[in-house]
């Protein structure tokens, strides 16, 4: 199929925005699988203003999705109330609009990845505001466990037409443990994607540890908690020795989730150090950021577009995680067991500093079976076009 032979239009309705960098990845990398115009990618965005920035907008057509005052102020009102299924008005204040542009000939794509990782949200209300409708309905790349598990997730899942799960673990709980029969196994789309090489500060001549953190792994910014310590530990080891160069590289920009806060508390633990720097990402798209992942020797990430971005490049990495998805992309790729660690649960302060001396003693190795594993997984990645061929979507010119 050549690019341009889809005959249906498709949604993202959580495309959100590229003020996080992985949604700017999903959408790049379901681009570039599924051969889409941009004319047929129609996507909702809370901000365009960061799609502008990463340049990801040239490639989405946006319904004008802009609140006005007065849906401003009810969505503020019914957060405040004390209502039973209160968040049902809110997500229809902010999706109907959207929604009710999409035909039954059509197809929409459930996006974000980790959305039913977290609680209840419009992720349910989507799909079954959907499904009434009859609307083909793909969730797209997502992981989910047991531990995620609620009956309003289940019956969204049920609903869909189609789900792609992004890892092994995540298929294997919903074949096996919760009997879903419309759910396929293909890669995270961001793995496709290619650096874009940039000029990088003169920092990136030494060896660097890139390092990626967000909120979501340090909680309060201080280093009262047994992580935080475990994050000084080896910030103190990297600089006392070795004569590396720690780069914090954020990938999350938005106001509640901003990565560079806690870049920053890091950082000026160490002002006197002038080997520990924060790479100013705001401005680089999520192929820049990953080519400067790319000039890492070492890196430990939080965020899984991030992580993601190291293991396609094949630098060896931690992953910062705990959740399914992070132990079931790991599992697929056959990345040994200290390089992944569960921040919610380390008991001692040098825990993270263990596991980054095993990855340091295993460097060759480790990136030796990135390279070996990476072609056929990204590979794997573009055959997910398949399964959207089967459900109609594009026109057959044989």
């Amino acid at each position: 199929m050549d690019k341009g032979d889809a005959v249906k239009k498709f949604y993202f309705p959580i495309h959100l925005d590229s003020g996080n960098r992985g949604c700017e990845a999903i959408a790049r990398g379901t681009i570039q699988i599924l051969d889409i115009l941009p004319q047929n990618y129609i996507g909702f965005s809370r901000e365009i203003e960061n799609d502008i920035i990463t340049g990801i907008e040239k490639q989405i057509s946006y319904i004008n999705t802009k609140y006005d005052f007065l849906k401003k102020i009810l969505i503020k009102v019914i957060n405040k109330l004390k209502i039973k299924d209160k968040e049902k008005y809110v997500y229809y204040l902010r999706y109907s609009n959207f929604l009710k542009t999409i035909n039954q000939d059509e197809i929409c794509f459930i996006t974000g990845g980790d959305m039913l990782c977290y609680g209840n949200n419009q992720v349910n209300y989507i799909v079954d505001y959907l499904h009434n409708k009859n609307i083909t309905t793909v969730l797209w790349g997502c992981s989910f466990g047991e531990e995620n598990y609620t009956s309003e997730k289940f019956k969204a899942l049920s609903e869909c037409s189609l789900i792609t799960v992004r890892e092994s673990l995540t298929y294997e709980y919903m074949t096996n443990k919760l009997g879903l029969k419309q759910v396929l196994l293909y890669p995270d789309p961001a793995f496709v994607l290619a650096p874009e090489s940039i000029n990088l500060p003169s920092y990136f001549e030494n060896d660097c540890v890139g390092i990626n953190l967000s909120n979501f792994v340090s909680g309060s910014v201080n280093a009262t908690t047994c992580f935080e310590k475990n994050v000084i530990n080896l910030m103190e080891y990297i600089l006392s020795e070795t004569t590396m160069t720690i780069v914090f590289i954020p990938h999350v920009f938005w106001e509640e989730q901003d990565d560079r806060i806690t870049c920053k508390y890091f950082k000026n633990k160490f002002k006197e150090s002038n080997r520990i720097q924060i790479l100013d990402t705001y401005k680089l798209n999520y192929c820049q950021i990953r080519y400067a992942i790319s000039k890492c020797r070492f890196f430990l990430g939080a965020r899984t577009h991030a992580m993601i971005s190291a293991y396609s490049v094949c630098v060896p990495s931690i992953a910062l995680g705990y959740s399914i998805k992070s132990k079931g992309i790991s599992k697929d790729l056959k990345m040994p067991d200290y390089t992944l660690i569960d921040y919610r649960n380390l008991k001692k302060q040098n825990e993270l500093l263990g596991k980054y001396k095993m990855l340091q003693q295993n460097e060759h190795y480790i990136r030796k079976i990135l390279e070996d594993e990476i072609q056929d997984y990204i590979q794997k990645a573009y055959d997910a076009k398949e399964c959207i061929l089967r459900l109609g979507a594009y026109n057959d010119k044989n």
